[in-house]
């Protein structure tokens, strides 16, 4: 039997606006297991536009802004 992404997707992860405060980013993370978030344009449509990773959120609320983001397609330095 061929297993394919569909047959393992969690379709159930919790999500961000690029608007959230850090704060709410590092809420979101409680409530699941992994490493990074979608950030979504919206609610509704959730279309994504790109990642946010734990360690950022917490170098960021540390005050260390010295990693980059990866947003879908490149790479924004801070």
């Amino acid at each position: 039997m061929v297993v394919i992404a569909g047959d393992i997707l969690h379709d159930s992860i919790p999500v961000v606006r690029p608007t959230a405060s850090l704060t709410v980013a590092l809420e979101r993370f409680r409530q699941h297991d992994g490493e990074r978030l979608p950030v979504v344009n919206d609610t509704a449509t959730k279309r994504l536009i790109g990642t946010i990773a734990k360690t950022d959120v917490i170098l960021a609320l540390a005050g260390s802004t010295t990693r980059s983001a990866t947003i879908v397609g490149s790479t924004v330095s801070q």
